[in-house]
């Protein structure tokens, strides 16, 4: 499924504003949007708000450990320093949420989730 970058942003501050799920998709509900711009099958929509919002709420070292990675490999993988990342896991440094997401997507953590 193909989603505009605007309307995945959209998607992700609603999900960061109420990080519990049940409540998320009680207050979020399924947009009509949704289903006029990326797909009329309401259950494969309902399923790309859960991934995102998934995602939106993960730590750097959830993201890492959903990705079936340790640190080192993420690092290497990207090309990023292992020292960054140990300090992303270890809370002493954000991880770029532009970066979160980039990754996400590329580690498949997005399912079929194309971002436009």
């Amino acid at each position: 499924m193909k989603i505009k970058a605007n309307r995945f942003r959209e998607i992700v501050m609603s999900a960061q504003e109420e990080p519990d799920l049940q409540h998320f998709l009680v207050a979020y509900g399924l947009p009509l949007w949704i289903l006029e711009e990326i797909t009329d099958n309401e259950q494969a929509a309902v399923e790309m708000i859960i991934q995102i919002h998934s995602v939106a709420n993960m730590t750097p070292q959830e993201l890492i450990r959903a990705a079936g990675l340790n640190q080192s490999t993420f690092s290497r993988r990207f090309g990023i320093p292992l020292r960054t990342v140990q300090e992303w896991c270890g809370g002493r440094r954000h991880m770029p949420e532009y970066l979160k997401y980039m990754a996400a997507e590329l580690l498949g953590l997005l399912g079929n989730i194309e971002i436009q």
